[in-house]
């Protein structure tokens, strides 16, 4: 629709809620070995593991937000939006947050 309207555009946001997919044929295990051998070392490294155990169950790291519930979670989603989005009306900033939430 954005393309065929484009005069009826002001700002689109592009957003997915399911997240953003892997490269094809993307071997994890191959690659941290590999930049472990060139004595490449990644901040926070120990956690990529138990993210992909979450993300391996399904759950993800929204699904890890709503979890916490609407108090934390909730909080959590409209302080990042907060920082993030700037540029954005707080009314804009509001409806965002619900709709991550």
């Amino acid at each position: 629709m954005a393309c065929k309207n484009k005069e009826k555009i002001e700002s689109l946001i592009l957003v997915s809620p399911a997240g953003v997919g892997t490269y094809p044929n993307f071997n994890y295990e191959e690659h941290m070995k590999k930049r472990k051998d060139e004595g490449v070392t990644l901040p926070f490294q120990s956690i990529f593991p138990v993210m992909r155990f979450f993300w391996n169950r399904n759950l993800t790291p929204q699904g890890f937000i709503r979890l916490l519930g609407p108090l934390a979670g909730g909080s959590f989603i409209r302080g990042s939006v907060g920082r993030k989005m700037k540029l954005i009306s707080q009314e804009e900033r509001d409806a965002f947050s619900v709709y991550l939430y």
